[in-house]
């Protein structure tokens, strides 16, 4: 008599009817396909043991499978275990029996840095940048306001092409770190505490100079069509594309930095030091 509900249980389980659930993990940079993305479908309160986990991966194309989902139960997709990437827009899943469901939308893939700062993203290799110059400060001719420049220009500096990304990840790079231009002026005359001082052709930070006492400063702003913004966790990052300025030579720095990062975007922008 005890092996009844035994059997009863077992029967249940075998009778549990199975769908079918597709969809496609995408690069969240790109939107390009990408493979071999482990999943996991998960519905931990399925009354029948064998329902409750569900695995595929992406195939070469960027889609994935699910063969074996059970009907009526909602699952919640996430990364497989060993998964490196981070999963965003991750759909949820309920499949009905018949034809295959499909996910509403893609799965976006990220590749992210392994800590805050700034890099370059390129090829699928993220290289951090550092700062490469001192700041200095000099006074206006005849005012109190200042403008900064390179103390020297680095040798060599960060470039950031047009398939490329300027990642920056951290609340310090997103909410003060800021890009200006480096502008080249002509022979300039500054106020050293009250004493004349004249400086050689040089470049200057976000400061286009028409004479000593006429400028208008220049702040970067890139083409929010080509910034891509991601929450991970407590972690903000931004992608900046290598197109989303126009092509040059960029200081990149918080206001009261006693150092910037030099960086150029674009692919024709020759090095500082040579020109």
């Amino acid at each position: 008599m005890r092996t009844v509900p035994v059997l009863f249980a077992f029967l249940a389980s075998a009778c549990t009817q199975t769908g079918v659930f597709q969809g496609r993990v995408v690069d969240g940079l790109t939107n390009k396909p990408v493979s071999g993305v482990g999943l996991a479908a998960k519905a931990p309160a399925a009354s029948n043991i064998d329902c409750q986990v569900a695995q595929a991966t992406s195939g070469p194309d960027g889609t994935y499978q699910f063969d074996k989902i059970c009907v009526g139960e909602k699952y919640t997709l996430t990364a497989a275990e060993g998964t490196t990437q981070h999963l965003s827009d991750l759909p949820g899943v309920t499949v009905q029996a018949g034809q295959p469901t499909k996910a509403m939308g893609d799965i976006k893939a990220w590749s992210l840095p392994a800590d805050v700062g700034m890099y370059v993203f390129s090829n699928g290799t993220y290289t951090a940048m550092r700062a490469n110059a001192d700041v200095r400060r000099a006074f206006l001719w005849e005012s109190q306001d200042t403008v900064r420049a390179p103390t020297t220009l680095p040798k060599t500096e960060p470039r950031v092409d047009s398939g490329d990304w300027l990642v920056m990840m951290g609340d310090r790079y997103l909410e003060r770190v800021k890009f200006f231009p480096l502008i080249k002026s002509d022979v300039r005359k500054f106020d050293k505490k009250g004493d004349e001082e004249t400086a050689a052709a040089w470049w200057y930070v976000g400061m286009e100079f028409t004479s000593d006492t006429d400028y208008k400063r220049v702040e970067a702003t890139p083409d929010p069509a080509k910034v891509v913004n991601l929450t991970v966790g407590e972690n903000k990052i931004r992608f900046i594309r290598g197109d989303a300025v126009p092509a040059g030579h960029y200081a990149a720095l918080a206001d009261m930095d006693r150092r910037m990062t030099v960086v150029t975007f674009g692919p024709d922008a020759k090095p500082l030091a040579d020109q």
